[in-house]
């Protein structure tokens, strides 16, 4: 009972850090990308 209590917190945390890996590297795309437009932008005005 322990063991699958322990093996379930752990998967837990690994799921969260993905999560979080998921969040920052779109995030990361996400400002890129509005560089990007922004640049766009003053190159068209």
């Amino acid at each position: 009972m322990k063991y699958s209590t322990l093996y379930f917190s752990f998967f837990r945390l690994s799921f969260w850090d993905s999560c979080k890996g998921l969040i920052e590297v779109h995030f990361a795309y996400f400002l890129r990308i509005r560089r990007c437009l922004d640049e766009f932008w003053i190159l068209c005005y």
